[in-house]
């Protein structure tokens, strides 16, 4: 199984499109092949093409009854969904079949994206009335983002912050001491990994 988002990040009100695709390489006929899509919560199914041959009880877990599969065969599978909110996603595709596979490992896929808005992704900076710890936050919208410091611009050299930020209410915080007399922070948002 493969999937993928068209994106990796969307906008509110932004409908997002998956592809997944299964290939059965072999070498014997499967039968019983069933193929299970888990959408992930906060979203709501727009169109599936195929139509699935059932949709279980919570109306997130599609069901695809392919029955006998021969070697070289493909499937195709497109979903649209409209999240509701913001935040990060993953759908979740899985193939099963009666005969036991020798490489289960490629039998599923995930496919991950993001929803939020551009001004979502920004940093504050407010330091103590002494002048001794400055504190970095920013909105908490469960996104897969860091914070990044430099000590000079333009600069290859950014690396995480060494300490764990805190979470209130929808904010998140990270106080360092002041180290110097400048220095660079910046977000990155990791979206598959990069």
């Amino acid at each position: 199984m493969t999937s993928a988002a068209a994106s990796t990040d969307y906008r509110p009100d932004q409908p997002v499109h998956i592809n997944s695709r299964l290939v059965f390489f072999g070498p014997t006929v499967a039968t019983q092949v069933t193929v299970t899509n888990q959408l992930p919560a906060g979203v709501t199914l727009l169109s599936a093409k195929p139509e699935p041959t059932q949709v279980l009880g919570d109306g997130r877990t599609l069901v695809y009854a392919l029955g006998q599969v021969s070697p070289g065969a493909t499937a195709d599978f497109q979903l649209t969904l409209m999240p509701f909110a913001k935040g990060q996603f993953t759908n979740v595709i899985r193939a099963t079949a009666l005969e036991g596979d020798v490489v289960p490992t490629n039998n599923g896929a995930i496919a991950r994206f993001v929803v939020y808005e551009p001004n979502d992704i920004r940093l504050a900076i407010s330091v103590d009335p002494f002048g001794h710890t400055f504190t970095l936050s920013w909105a908490e919208l469960g996104l897969p983002v860091t914070v990044e410091t430099s000590s000079f611009l333009p600069s290859n050299q950014w690396r995480d912050l060494p300490f764990e930020p805190w979470t209130v209410a929808d904010r998140t915080f990270v106080t360092l001491k002041i180290f110097g007399l400048q220095a660079y922070f910046r977000l990155r948002m990791d979206l598959d990994g990069n």
